[in-house]
């Protein structure tokens, strides 16, 4: 995949990355989004409810929102298009 083409589409993007383990697609990532306007986030597994939670808290901080309790992802990025609407 040519990341610099997916980044600058001029679209909003959603990437998600996957593979065998120990193979070095975190650093990719790291490396590729240094120095970028990006929220990265890495789910782990405590559940749905506890990553949505977790996801919204770090975009809140990172975007200056209240930080609020959320149930599920739906939710975390309706309130983040509340405050960021060209999301």
């Amino acid at each position: 995949m040519d990341f610099l083409k997916f980044y600058s589409s001029g679209k909003k993007e959603v990437l998600i990355l996957y593979g065998r383990r120990r193979v070095g697609k975190t650093e990719l990532i790291k490396h590729f989004i240094k120095d970028k306007p990006v929220i990265y986030f890495l789910a782990d597994r405590d559940g749905l409810e506890a990553n949505a939670k977790r996801f919204y808290f770090e975009a809140a901080q990172q975007l200056n929102l209240p930080e609020l309790d959320v149930a599920d992802f739906r939710k975390a990025f309706e309130l983040i298009t509340l405050k960021v609407p060209e999301l």
